[in-house]
């Protein structure tokens, strides 16, 4: 007879304890691999996730920052640092959508996957080349499980 055992098909008629074992094993370690990736793809969420709070918290700091007062600064100053906290506070707020809006195909497959849905689809992203000695060609990666 045949037992499912979590995507495997185990054939069990010889009853060959070493196949039973080596398959165990080998499940074992399918089933951690696929459970670390999982662990790595929630890591990753919550850390763009962050970046993305993160600059819409500095850009709101800068605001609040820039209205204030400051005693025995000239008017003209106090415009300067008013405008250039709130030019700040725009550059981060605009960081903030740009990630959203790049990462938001990314941000859903990975809840996808976490939620064990299906995934039907094909990404593609653009690995940019390293700085410091890195590959210097661009390479598309394609990420997708039927």
């Amino acid at each position: 007879y045949n037992e499912p055992v979590d995507g495997f098909s185990v054939a069990t008629r010889n009853d060959d304890p070493v196949i039973h074992e080596a398959l165990k094993i080998e499940w074992c370690k399918a089933r951690a691999r696929k459970m670390r990736w999982e662990e790595e793809v929630a890591l990753l969420l919550e850390e763009m996730r962050r970046v993305i709070v993160y600059r819409r918290w500095n850009a709101s700091l800068l605001r609040e920052r820039g209205l204030e007062q400051h005693a025995g600064l000239d008017a003209e100053y106090q415009q300067g640092l008013r405008a250039f906290a709130a030019e700040q506070a725009s550059t981060l707020d605009g960081e903030a959508q740009d990630l959203e809006n790049h990462w938001k195909d990314i941000r859903t497959l990975g809840q996808e996957l976490l939620d064990g849905l299906p995934v039907s689809h094909v990404i593609e992203v653009e690995v940019e080349a390293e700085e410091d000695g890195g590959n210097d060609n661009e390479d598309d990666v394609d990420i997708a499980e039927e």
